[in-house]
């Protein structure tokens, strides 16, 4: 099986881009026989698109039974390519930093909700604003994974729910959302290799390009060393299970 950590330019605010944006990418996988291909944390909005007030808010976060998501479910089936994408989730009013995984034929694997409260400004949030309470691992075709959103990995309240056996023997996608300058990155890369395997012997981290902090970047974290694209740049890292 052939995934692909899709670096894409997402623009706060903008779903008709960002839908867009997976459209095209699905018709790249396709040409390339990529079978998976997965973006990073909330890339339908932005991760900057929420104002923190739910009566604005709730008109940026869509349902998964919304028409949107039907489109690209659509799209995914067409195209015989699943994918995975982070999304801002409306459900019984309130709002989830989520990540929903499709399947080739448009059905749904997966909607995986982050369990740590860092995507928010949670000094202003209320009530509206939720964290899952479970952690996902599931199969595609022969390969076990599991999935983890950004401070899930690094929230000590969180992280202890990743390391268990179920997610070491995965494959963990860890979508993110990082706005680190160049130097930054260049001093954390390392850091972050390292916590990837406290949990599983295979990480695959996905950051968006979203202007002017967040340079993108995709990695494939293993005990044998790191695979990389290089940042500011739309392209797809290919990984070959």
């Amino acid at each position: 099986m052939k995934i692909g950590l899709a670096v894409a330019e997402c623009i706060n605010g903008d779903i008709n881009h960002n839908l867009s944006q997976i459209l095209k990418y699905l018709d790249i996988a396709q040409v390339n026989e990529i079978d998976y291909i997965f973006f990073g944390e909330s890339f339908l909005q932005g991760f900057d698109s929420l104002e923190w007030s739910f009566e604005t808010d709730q008109t940026v976060a869509i349902s998964r039974n919304s028409n949107i998501i039907k489109m690209i479910k659509d799209e995914a089936k067409k195209n015989n390519v699943g994918l995975g994408f982070g999304y801002f989730e409306l459900y019984n009013q309130a709002i989830y930093s989520s990540y929903l995984i499709v399947e080739k034929n448009g059905e749904e694997i997966i909607n995986y909700r982050r369990v740590s409260k860092g995507w928010k400004e949670y000094a202003k949030t209320d009530s509206h604003y939720k964290e899952g309470e479970n952690i996902n691992s599931f199969n595609i075709q022969d390969s076990h994974f599991s999935v983890a959103l950004c401070g899930d990995l690094w929230d000590e309240e969180t992280q202890i729910a990743f390391m268990t056996d179920k997610v070491r023997n995965s494959n963990l996608l860890w979508p993110v959302h990082v706005d680190f300058s160049l130097e930054e990155w260049n001093n954390q890369l390392k850091e972050y290799h390292n916590q990837a395997l406290l949990f599983s012997k295979n990480v695959f981290l996905i950051n968006n390009i979203l202007k002017p902090g967040a340079h993108g970047g995709a990695f494939k974290f293993s005990e044998t060393g790191i695979k990389s694209i290089g940042f500011d740049l739309e392209e797809i890292l290919i990984i070959d299970l």
